[in-house]
């Protein structure tokens, strides 16, 4: 993508609904002055955005300072007569109410299955497309630099960079409500694959067909019981927590019931080891 502001009929059509408001309603404030500004500064600024072109036709379509939610209605309708007719209903200008809806859910799926944004025929490659985060957390990296592809003289590890972004002097990243969870979602998916290959080639399981790997378990049934011990090394995986699990017991046993926890004593603990937090 380098053309911004994206136009609002591109725009996902997923509706989130926000609890912290009143009545579940969910607000998507745009102010399209401070948007363009940013977009300019970012131009101006970012070396992934140098290249960034400007659409003030979209700019101008979005308001000086309002919601769009009935806009993002609109737009979505407007490419989907049936759509338009489910959401008649439901939709009020500037605000969603959460209110149990027995087709609720028939209309997500539907409203999923029948709009999609566009997307590229290109698809980013996160192992070589460098500047994908920067460009995905321009408030976190403003002018790009810091991306985790960039070449850089000493070779770090995707954990030995999150874990250094995450304790950041400012805290922004550790504040940030969605790139801890792209974080940790980056970590574990690559340490997934990572461990899948080594296991792969220490058994002699690449190129396996389905075919292959049924009648492989088939005439050795331990093969099985070996692929999910070794799961174990994934951290969230069910064979990492059963391991946990086996653990905890085996340390109940040996030592007892804990029979004291003061939630206290540990919010002590984490603010001596992270000030401020």
């Amino acid at each position: 993508m380098n053309k911004l502001p994206v136009p609002l009929h591109e725009l996902p059509s997923t509706i989130i609904f926000n609890k912290h408001t009143v009545a579940g309603m969910a607000q998507f404030r745009v102010r399209s002055k401070k948007l363009l500004e940013a977009l300019l500064w970012l131009q101006e600024n970012n070396i992934y955005y140098k290249h960034l072109k400007i659409s003030y036709c979209n700019s101008n379509s979005l308001p000086d300072d309002g919601d769009i939610i009935s806009i993002l209605a609109n737009a979505n309708n407007e490419s989907n007569d049936d759509l338009n007719e489910n959401f008649n209903n439901s939709l009020e200008e500037n605000s969603i109410f959460a209110l149990p809806n027995i087709n609720q859910q028939n209309r997500i799926e539907t409203d999923l299955n029948s709009t999609y944004p566009t997307t590229n025929k290109s698809p980013i490659n996160e192992f070589t497309s460098e500047g994908y985060m920067s460009c995905a957390f321009p408030t976190l990296f403003p002018t790009g630099q810091g991306d985790f592809l960039q070449p850089r003289l000493i070779t770090v590890t995707a954990l030995q960079y999150f874990r250094y972004l995450m304790m950041y002097k400012d805290g922004r990243f550790a504040q940030d409500p969605r790139f801890r969870y792209f974080a940790m979602n980056r970590i574990l998916r690559h340490e997934a694959i990572t461990q899948s290959n080594i296991y792969l080639k220490k058994i002699d399981l690449k190129n396996k067909t389905i075919h292959d790997l049924k009648e492989m378990i088939n005439s050795n049934p331990s093969l099985l019981y070996n692929i999910m011990v070794y799961s174990s090394r994934l951290a969230s995986s069910n064979g990492f927590w059963h391991k946990r699990y086996s653990e905890l017991k085996s340390m109940i046993e040996q030592l007892g019931k804990p029979t004291i926890f003061s939630h206290n004593q540990l919010l002590t603990i984490i603010g001596l080891i992270y000030p401020g937090y």
